[in-house]
């Protein structure tokens, strides 16, 4: 295999190492408990969690919520039919992102009720940014919650996206007027930790307002987190767990990004009515996941591992920088009998657009944050042999456009401007996505059923050993 292949291979078993379906396949269980009831329980390493069913005068019932809601139900659904507990379910409502064509969609949900016995409903919500489709998503859960009763029970499988595909902004503040502060946050560079601290303090749903609109009803929450320190307050801005709105913390947030304005148009935040029920909630898979599974085959195929681990969350072109700079030094202290090396790190670095206010978007082609950081990796690398490069993020969508991400190399560069692009003014316009496009420097997965942030991989190899030669062992 050449060493895009590799670098391919190695994105697709981070990949299934945190993918919805095979995880809950791999580690979730049904339990018997006592009383002839029954338990669910999740083990994965240092986490085990259990939690009971339901008894018979209640009701089991499914939310999954994010880019990776499909997955995680098929794998849950799953769990439940090998236990005979399928017909216990009561209802499935899914909200994600990519659904299928709507006469494929409709084939779809008839061919889960047929299976399962049970009232299955999928939606689709706008994303990076909540759109119609989002609030429509928003609306139906809290009616599907709706006079939930003592003894009901709650599976909610939540991952990254949440936060824009279902929506209910608080009241006196619309959904444009919502959207815009969250877009005007996002380009200027906020993390999500951030960006998830506004979007709980606008919304009826997020920071708790699910689980009380659930209550008196108990839950469960299984995440695929796709935040740094996997810290639940910021996966999918909380709908499960009861935190109180911060109306300090977001006055400090506007003032360091100098959106007073929010503050001051006095939006409340959302009406806390009643506690949420105790909260069960067990976070199931990780970047770090994902980068041990890397790890784990490089060795296997004879690498040498640098793994920088998840780190890149801060300035976009400064990672580039010192990624770039690590990768030159190990090329140039290569030797033709040394094994290569494969060097691994993640995270969501920021890149902040410099926009005219005029212009709050870039075009559904511009290309998102692995495909700039590819893009620049390829300026870097000019006339470097040997060094090859893999940006991507895990969910297979990178920001407005349909590729996860890129792969390029020392001839990147050049050959874009031999394609009739100046990949330089592709940088200075956040349009790197044609200008990758125009040498098959794409990666293109398809929505993947996970979402643990990105991947930036990188091979090195001593430049002057043969094309021929790409296998490792």
């Amino acid at each position: 295999m050449s060493d895009r292949q590799h670098l391919e291979h190695f994105f697709a078993v981070a990949i299934e190492a945190v993918h919805g379906d095979t995880v809950l396949k791999k580690h979730l269980r049904v339990d018997a408990g006592p009383n002839h009831t029954h338990e669910l329980v999740f083990s994965r390493g240092s986490v085990h969690l259990q939690w009971a069913l339901p008894p018979s005068d209640g009701r089991l019932r499914l939310i999954a919520l994010g880019k990776a809601a499909l997955a995680m139900a098929a794998g849950a659904l799953s769990v439940l039919r090998e236990a005979n507990l399928g017909p216990s379910l009561d209802a499935v409502l899914i909200i994600t992102k990519d659904l299928p064509a709507r006469d494929q969609l409709n084939k779809e949900i008839t061919r889960a009720q047929a299976q399962l016995g049970v009232r299955c409903e999928l939606m689709q919500g706008g994303h990076p940014v909540a759109d119609e489709r989002s609030l429509q998503a928003g609306q139906t859960l809290l009616e599907w919650v709706a006079n939930s009763g003592e003894h009901d029970r709650y599976l909610v499988l939540l991952s990254g996206g949440a936060s824009a595909l279902a929506v209910q902004p608080v009241d006196g503040i619309s959904l444009a007027e919502k959207t815009a502060w969250v877009q005007r946050l996002m380009q200027a560079g906020a993390a999500i930790d951030e960006l998830n601290l506004l979007r709980r303090y606008l919304s009826r749903l997020k920071g708790g307002g699910l689980a009380r609109a659930m209550a008196p009803a108990s839950h469960l929450t299984l995440a695929i987190s796709d935040v740094p320190g996997d810290d639940p307050r910021v996966i999918g801005s909380a709908p499960t767990l009861d935190y109180a709105a911060q109306p300090q913390a977001v006055r400090a947030l506007c003032e360091r990004y100098g959106f007073e304005q929010l503050m001051e148009q006095r939006v409340p935040p959302a009406a806390v009515s009643g506690a949420a029920p105790q909260a069960a909630y067990a976070v199931i898979a990780t970047l770090e996941d994902a980068l041990e599974a890397v790890c784990e085959e490089g060795r296997r195929l004879g690498y040498r591992l640098i793994n920088r681990g998840r780190v890149f969350y801060g300035d976009l072109d400064t990672h580039v920088h010192d990624f770039c700079q690590a990768l030159r030094l190990q090329a140039s202290a290569l030797s033709q009998q040394e094994p290569p090396y494969l060097i691994v790190a993640a995270g969501e670095p920021r890149l902040t657009l410099a926009l005219d206010p005029a212009q709050p978007t870039c075009g559904e082609a511009a290309g998102g944050r692995a495909q700039h950081f590819a893009l620049l990796c390829a300026r870097e690398l000019q006339g470097v042999a040997g060094v090859t490069v893999l940006a991507a993020g895990t969910d297979g969508s990178d920001g407005p456009t349909l590729a996860a991400g890129a792969c390029v190399d020392g001839t990147t560069w050049a050959a874009i401007q031999a394609a009739g692009i100046e990949p330089q003014q592709a940088l200075d316009h956040y349009r790197s996505h044609p200008a990758l496009a125009s040498v098959g420097a794409l990666l293109t997965t398809g929505a993947t059923g996970t979402n643990v942030a990105d991947l930036f991989l990188g091979i090195v190899r001593c430049g002057d050993r043969d094309e021929s030669d790409r296998e490792i062992r």
